[in-house]
């Protein structure tokens, strides 16, 4: 399962900052949290997230993670790291941060 850019933003409620849904979610909070999940060696989870026009996660995606634009065999692989990766430690460590 993929989840569209714009249905992120809008679950998030955010307001439109860029100018389009890509960006304006970069610069709410996705390119941290790619960033994240990159230097705590969890999988890509942004690979998830994609353009519903193209079908694919954005440039800056692949290329953060010092991958070719077109490396569709690193991020299907990142798609399968995800949905089996044991999330819980993440969520844990997010939990307590919030406390």
């Amino acid at each position: 399962t993929f989840l569209f850019y714009g249905q992120i933003h809008d679950e998030l409620g955010l307001q439109l900052a860029g100018s389009t849904i890509g960006v304006s979610l970069d610069n709410h909070c996705l390119h941290n949290l790619a960033s994240h999940l990159q230097h705590t060696a969890c999988p890509a989870l942004t690979g998830l997230i994609i353009d519903r026009t193209t079908l694919l996660p954005g440039r800056l995606f692949f290329t953060m993670h010092g991958r070719e634009e077109t490396d569709y065999g690193w991020w299907l692989s990142q798609i399968a790291s995800c949905a089996s990766f044991d999330w819980s430690r993440v969520l844990a460590a997010a939990r307590s941060s919030q406390s």
